[in-house]
């Protein structure tokens, strides 16, 4: 272990991401949230036995903090098709494998968590090689984004569309001769949020949600408002 003479940090991540020091200590909060997460899916040391069956090009494994494991591979020597038995019997399990130089990990899938650091999360989706290789191993990421002010805009949405729908009837009052009257009835459907990205369709959205899969996200109301014509 090397010490550098700079400032220890206080928060360090540890275990590929599965323990959280904090001023050198184990934080057992996040520990026992983290075992919480990974409930349900195969033991680690039934992983590593898996791993340790023995192969020409198999030089050890190992577990770490009891959350993961991996081997000591002659990278030369490893088989393709050793690699995809592998990865398709921890996948049935709830594992995900990466090879990373003369390494083959083991990790669980999946660890579920909420932040509103946006900004963090798409790093890691950017950077996951360089976090492999401080090793940290991120096979993917599956974010989804809620949208949190919501009840900050309904207001001013419900006012611009009903101002729209007050500016469609006297269009189509004025085509047809007629001129608009009072309200009969109003109905507001409900708000959505999607990905800026997808189709603008009514087809969208099908029902009332603040969830989308990306950060840039796109807001509508619906509203139905009857109009008596005159």
């Amino acid at each position: 272990r090397v010490r550098l003479p700079v400032p220890a940090p206080r928060w360090e991540i540890a275990a590929n991401g599965g323990r959280l020091l904090v001023d050198g200590r184990v934080d057992e909060d996040f520990s026992r949230a983290v075992a919480a997460r990974l409930a349900g899916t195969a033991d680690v040391a039934e992983v590593a036995e898996r791993l340790g069956r023995p192969q020409p090009f198999l030089r050890t494994v190992r577990v770490a903090a009891d959350l993961f494991a991996y081997a000591v591979v002659d990278r030369d020597e490893l088989p393709p098709a050793w690699v995809a038995e592998v990865t398709g019997w921890c996948a049935e399990r709830g594992w995900g494998v990466s090879v990373q130089g003369r390494k083959v990990y083991a990790v669980n899938r999946e660890i579920a968590f909420t932040t509103d650091r946006v900004a963090e999360v798409q790093k890691v989706q950017a950077n996951k090689d360089e976090l492999a290789q401080k090793g940290l191993v991120v096979d993917s990421v599956d974010a989804s984004y809620e949208y949190t002010q919501l009840d900050t805009i309904k207001p001013a949405m419900i006012a611009d569309a009903t101002r729209d729908a007050r500016g469609a009837a006297e269009k189509f009052a004025s085509d047809s001769g007629s001129s608009v009257g009072n309200i009969k009835s109003a109905r507001q459907g409900y708000f959505s949020v999607s990905s800026r990205e997808a189709p603008s369709g009514d087809e969208d959205y099908g029902s009332s949600g603040s969830i989308a899969s990306s950060p840039d996200q796109r807001v509508r109301v619906v509203t139905t408002i009857d109009y008596y014509l005159d």
